[in-house]
């Protein structure tokens, strides 16, 4: 979010999490008749969102190393947009295939946006 005209504007960003599980929370307003309940979700956001150097449609993540501190996000359920899978990046060097720490992002029932950096999530957004 940002300031505009002393008004908060929002941003999308697209963010890629894993998900620890799903709960309920209901929100007493005055009266028991009047409760405003939903369904969040708990997710682990990774640590970096970019897109692949040589297509910006093409989404990659990195998440935390185990030695790092992670981050959460809590999010109302609703605002998950699609389940996707990660494919493991990786380099040629020396004649000898490694890992990298770096995972292209698919999606089995959503087609990518044409240029995915653009609205790339930070971690200093959340």
């Amino acid at each position: 979010m940002f300031e505009m005209n002393k008004r908060l504007q929002s941003i999308p960003h697209w963010y890629v999490g894993k998900l620890l599980f799903f709960f309920e929370f209901d929100l007493e307003i005055t009266e028991p008749s009047r409760r405003h309940g939903s369904f969040y979700a708990l997710v682990e956001v990774m640590k970096i969102h970019k897109t692949a150097p040589h297509s910006t449609t093409i989404p990659m993540v990195q998440p935390f190393l185990a030695t790092e501190a992670k981050k959460y996000a809590i999010l109302d359920a609703a605002d998950i947009i699609s389940v996707i899978g990660l494919i493991q990046k990786t380099d040629l060097k020396n004649n000898q295939i490694e890992s990298s720490n770096w995972f292209y992002v698919i999606s089995p029932s959503t087609a990518f946006h044409l240029d995915m950096s653009t609205n790339a999530g930070k971690i200093s957004d959340l």
